[in-house]
Order: structure tokens, then sequence, then C-alpha cells
């Protein structure tokens, strides 16, 4: 009888288990369809920012500067709905960084391979 209740205990642990793991799969798969458009339009952005900090034009740093603005809050809205579609996984905070975890091997951002780069030109005289 124990033994029976050891073993259904297993398996309530390993549904339960399987269950969250579909849930951060879900939940990562929706985040990354949501930044697909806005990691795309940050690498263009990217690329013109670099060649207007290259050339030294301002104009168009300026202009580079606020679309990665906007690609910033667009990122930034994938990432509120997440916290509304899935409240169970933003407020535990071990789920919440599987999923950051897996986003960034699923979904890298873009703009941190490029981040440091970035920094070092734009902190330059």
């Amino acid at each position: 009888m124990v033994g029976n209740i050891n073993m259904l205990f297993l398996l309530g642990l390993f549904s339960y288990s399987s269950q969250a793991d579909n849930q951060l799969e879900k939940a990562t798969d929706e985040i990354c369809l949501c930044l697909e458009a806005p990691y795309q339009q940050a690498e263009k952005t990217l690329k013109q920012l670099l060649s207007a900090q290259n050339s030294g034009d301002l104009a168009k740093v300026t202009q580079s500067q606020d679309e990665m603005m906007e690609v910033i809050n667009a990122s930034k809205l994938c990432l509120e709905s997440f916290h509304h579609i899935y409240p169970g996984i933003a407020q535990n905070m071990t789920l919440k960084g599987e999923t950051l975890k897996r986003l960034e091997s699923k979904c890298p951002d873009p703009l941190s391979v490029h981040r440091s780069k970035l920094e070092n030109q734009t902190s330059s005289p």
C-alpha cells in the first residue's frame, strides 16, 4: 500500500514536471514568435547605426537610435504580454529564469552579440 502511494506520488510529480516543461516550451515558442519581427528590425537598425557611426553622420546616428528605441519598445511589449498570458511562470523566479534561458538559446537577442561593440562606439568621442 505504501509502495502504491509512493508510486502515485512519483507519477504525479513526473506529470506536474512534464506539464510545467510543456508550458515553458509553449511560452518560449510564443515569445520567440512575438520577438521575431522586432529582432529582424533590430538587426537591420543595428547595421544602419554602425554604418552611420562609422561615417560620422550624426543625423543618421540619431535616426538609427530612434528606430532602435522603437525595436526595444516592441520587444518589451512581447515580454509584458508574457506576464499577462503566463502569470504562473512570470511570478515564479525559477520558471521565469528557465524560460529566459530557453529564449536565449532558441531566439537570442541580436543586440546582445553586438552590445559591447555598440557601447564602445557610442562612448568614444
